[in-house]
């Protein structure tokens, strides 16, 4: 069997039925149930009970388990013909099985074994009604037997020549069926399977089909119900595959969605960082300009400094003294802001005269200076009576 027919089996044919055996008696109909299912090539007998009506089982039943449905008893007729031609049809056989009946009201199905044909029969009205009273529940017939003949061709693999089967005794050599109620419960083997034989031909029902994945009855209806059960089976099946497939997408969808975010995390924290180094880089820039800035203003002109002071201090005539020489003095500390200003441009110079005449020669000579723009006197104070005097200059560079 190829892949496309296993493909194809799996839609048709479920994997989980109800084995229902109808038997009719004079003033009652017995239900007998075995809730069969199959795993790969192991199949397994989940339940197996008794009901005193279809409608006691129509009332418990699962509507998604379809129904392989046995009528019995007394509302089914059937006749042995032999022997048989292989060219026979069925309306043949059907005279020959019953010649005074009216074919309208009934349902017929054949078994043929070698050259016998067992030909059973019920009314159209039991298959109406059985049918009714499932469908009124929503549960689906898949297949209607009529009589246990159906089952003489899984029972030809045993051992045994004649058994007793539910109310039927199966005579195998002969291929024969008799009705033949069952005296005692009791336990039996069949197919390494344990059933209580009460429940056997429903058992064998379930078993047939499962083994053959091959209907019986050819009803309308029944091919009909088959055909709901295909297309349901595809929707359900097929909204599974979709509804995976789409779970599947949004898992991968998802799985992406996390991996891009994770990266755009990483790279998030990337970007902070850079920002934040790209400020400390700012930072140790201004820094570096203003230390730029500062040493072109005082490191770069030291050496003029230097000469400038070299030049003062050589005007410094007998009887002055100079005590200090600041170039760029502070002006004042900007406590809020912690930031020193300085003045530009400028030279404070600070020392002691002998007397008034000999400091006023002497600011003339440093006024002739290159590089003095300006000089102004902030403090002169005379100590005692010789004119001893200490004094304070600002003088404004010409740079």
């Amino acid at each position: 069997m190829s892949i496309w027919d296993n493909i194809a089996g799996s839609f048709r044919f479920p994997k989980e039925v109800y084995g229902l055996e109808c038997f009719f008696s004079a003033d009652r109909t017995d239900v007998w149930v075995c809730h069969i299912s199959r795993t790969k090539e192991d199949l397994h007998l989940l339940e197996q009970k008794h009901y005193p009506s279809l409608e006691a089982f129509a009332e418990e039943a699962q509507k998604n388990i379809p129904i392989l449905l046995m009528a019995s008893g007394q509302k089914v007729m059937q006749k042995t013909v032999s022997p048989i031609e292989e060219e026979s049809s069925q309306s043949e056989l059907i005279a020959r099985a019953f010649p005074n009946i009216d074919r309208k009201s009934l349902l017929f199905q054949f078994h043929l074994s070698e050259n016998k044909a067992v030909v059973s029969a019920t009314r159209l009205e039991v298959w109406e009604q059985l049918t009714e009273t499932l469908n009124q529940k929503g549960l689906c017939v898949l297949d209607f037997i009529i009589g246990p003949a159906a089952l003489l061709g899984l029972l030809q693999k045993t051992t045994e020549d004649k058994v007793q089967l539910g109310s039927y005794v199966f005579d195998l050599r002969q291929n024969a069926i008799a009705l033949n109620p069952l005296e005692e419960e009791e336990e039996i083997k069949l197919f390494d399977q344990k059933v209580k034989n009460s429940n056997a031909l429903a058992y064998l029902t379930g078993l047939r089909f499962m083994a053959s994945r091959q209907y019986v009855s050819e009803q309308e209806s029944v091919e009909a119900n088959r055909k709901d059960y295909l297309y349901k089976n595809l929707y359900t099946k097929g909204m599974m595959i979709a509804g995976s497939f789409i779970l599947v997408l949004l898992l991968i969808s998802f799985m992406v969605y996390n991996n891009y975010f994770e990266k755009n995390q990483a790279l998030s924290q990337q970007t902070a960082s850079y920002e934040q180094q790209i400020q400390k880089v700012n930072e140790l820039k201004a820094n570096y300009d203003n230390k730029v800035q500062f040493l072109a203003v005082n490191g770069a002109n030291k050496l003029e400094f230097a000469r400038m002071g070299d030049q003062l201090a050589s005007t410094i005539p007998a009887g002055i003294s100079l005590s200090n020489m600041d170039f760029f003095p502070m002006e004042k500390k900007l406590k809020k802001e912690n930031l020193v200003r300085f003045y530009q441009n400028r030279l404070v110079v600070s020392g002691e005269t002998n007397n008034h005449s000999f400091f006023e020669s002497w600011l003339q000579e440093v006024n002739q200076l290159s590089w003095v723009k300006e000089i102004q006197i902030i403090g002169y104070h005379e100590m005692n009576v010789s004119h001893r005097a200490d004094f304070t200059l600002n003088i404004t560079l010409e740079l």
